[in-house]
């Protein structure tokens, strides 16, 4: 059993909707549960997850503004507490945290990074020339001076360890964690009121790498064999108006469901026949795994590794080329299935939380 005494910090950018943010919501919460003292160290304390935690987790926020701003303010926190962990996620706000934990020589803390996504990938979607170099230098230092670092699939380690020619300190492969009380508390929940035919999900941010140009293509040919099915995408982003015009022009806007973000996507995964990822890259898509639970047919594209690798783990073979045509069919194939049965183990939040303290080395500072 935990104590107060045991003391976490999760640091993240901020609180807004995303996968690592949703996941360290469910470690803070499930940490605080079973008698830990969780703190939420937040550079800018904002986000339609804050809500999300539990009403005794302490929340901090560090600068409110640049993220560089907040490395003094979490070396004092990390000095005033000296919590057994420092858990950090995305690329940036690894940088933040092992500068600080790197200031603090004299503490016990042990500092995991954790991976996120497909690092290289990432960046250079992200980044020009020189910020990748910078941040690649940095990250190469981050992941060989930590205690514990931490990947959500192979795929996503073997990119590191390939990019940035090192092996990173105590590496450990940790899928992703699943709530199944709160998925099916929630996926009971039922839907806005209205008809709704046979459809597929969506449920990811709308921003580039999601490549949802590739899905509503595939969706339109789809659309003209099988006009009755809907495809519904949960989601908000900076593509939204651009996509909602491709469905239009691609004659499909009827048939296509932009809800915008949504609290509880579990009711519509319950309900779905399947749900469908065109990423050009994830580190392990949390999405997919909770599909998986509530046991609804998956469908990928092969440009995402980490996305394959879990097709292959459940011996699957929805995967598409990422062409229009391929994927349609692969749509139609999989639309005169039944529900699947899947036989796969999903770790839970606390075995996750416990897996992390197992995996220490001594202080690399």
């Amino acid at each position: 059993m935990r104590t107060s005494d045991s003391v976490v910090i999760f640091l993240l950018r901020d609180l807004c909707v995303g996968g690592a943010e949703n996941l360290f919501v469910n470690l803070a919460n499930h940490y605080f549960r079973s008698g830990g003292r969780p703190i939420v160290a937040l550079v800018r304390k904002t986000g339609d997850l804050v809500g999300k935690l539990d009403s005794g987790i302490e929340v901090f926020e560090l600068s409110g503004g640049r993220m560089l701003s907040s490395i003094f303010p979490l070396r004092e926190l990390l000095r005033k507490l000296n919590p057994e962990m420092l858990v950090c996620t995305t690329e940036y706000i690894n940088i933040v945290g092992w500068f600080s934990w790197m200031l603090c020589p004299e503490i016990s803390t042990k500092l995991v990074i954790r991976e996120a996504t497909v690092l290289q990938k990432h960046l250079e979607h992200k980044m020009g020339f020189l910020g990748i170099c910078i941040l690649r230098l940095l990250s190469s230092l981050v992941y060989r001076y930590s205690n514990l670092t931490v990947f959500p699939s192979r795929a996503s380690m073997s990119s590191a360890i390939d990019w940035l020619f090192l092996k990173p300190a105590n590496p450990l492969i940790l899928m992703n964690p699943v709530d199944s009380e709160e998925i099916n508390q929630f996926a009971q929940q039922e839907l806005p009121e209205g008809d709704y035919p046979p459809y597929y999900l969506a449920v990811q941010r709308l921003e580039t790498e999601k490549n949802y140009e590739l899905l509503l293509e595939a969706f339109s040919l789809f659309n003209k064999t099988r006009p009755e099915w809907k495809l519904v995408i949960l989601g908000d982003g900076s593509k939204k108006h651009s996509l909602e015009l491709l469905a239009s022009d691609l004659g499909i806007r009827p048939g296509v469901v932009f809800y915008g973000y949504e609290s509880n996507p579990y009711r519509w995964m319950k309900r779905a026949h399947g749900i469908v990822s065109t990423s050009l890259y994830e580190g392990f898509s949390n999405t997919l795994l909770e599909a998986l639970f509530l046991k609804i047919h998956l469908i990928v594209t092969s440009n995402s590794e980490s996305s394959v690798e879990l097709m292959q783990m459940l011996g699957s073979s929805n995967i598409s080329t990422p062409k229009a045509d391929d994927l349609a069919a692969l749509l139609d194939r999989v639309a005169g299935l039944s529900a699947p049965q899947y036989n796969f183990e999903l770790p839970a939040p606390n075995q996750y939380l416990d897996a992390l303290s197992k995996g220490f080395v001594s202080h690399a500072g």
